[in-house]
């Protein structure tokens, strides 16, 4: 399967405070690239339980942190480029 591009936006939750946080993923598919930008976000471990799957979204350091996905968007390929350059700082 080929990659697509997805720019993924994750609400993320701690202390009683909310703020967006977008990543920019490649995926084989909507499901995958929503999955990707949750584990990307994590400061936390699946293997030590540091961090967990809570139904559709991740809590993180033993629930300092909960992230969920507020939108998925595929990117057009006309797109991608511009979106690193701006987004992450890349000139790729």
């Amino acid at each position: 399967m080929s990659l697509a591009t997805y720019l993924v936006t994750l609400k993320i939750k701690t202390n009683g405070l909310e703020k967006d946080s977008i990543h920019l993923i490649d995926a084989t598919n909507e499901d995958n690239a929503r999955d990707a930008a949750l584990v990307a976000e994590c400061h936390g471990d699946f293997n030590d339980d540091t961090a967990q799957w809570d139904g559709d979204g991740v809590d993180d350091l033993n629930g300092e942190f909960s992230y969920t996905v507020k939108s998925a968007v595929l990117v057009e390929d006309k797109d991608v480029a511009t979106l690193k350059r701006y987004l992450l700082n890349q000139n790729s």
